[in-house]
């Protein structure tokens, strides 16, 4: 959430749709973390459908 107050970086700029490096980077975090858990959640549910 601090990524949305800080300048971006001098050398870098804007990178990507007026987001800052810190920004992507963060976005893909979290869009990975919400992967991870839905994936998570099919294979426990897989499992339990099992026993």
């Amino acid at each position: 959430m601090i990524e949305y107050f800080r300048e971006p970086d001098d050398h870098l700029g804007f990178v990507l749709l007026n987001l800052s490096m810190g920004q992507v980077l963060c976005l893909v975090m979290i869009i990975s973390g919400v992967l991870i858990l839905l994936i998570n959640r099919k294979i426990i549910n897989r499992k339990k459908a099992v026993i």
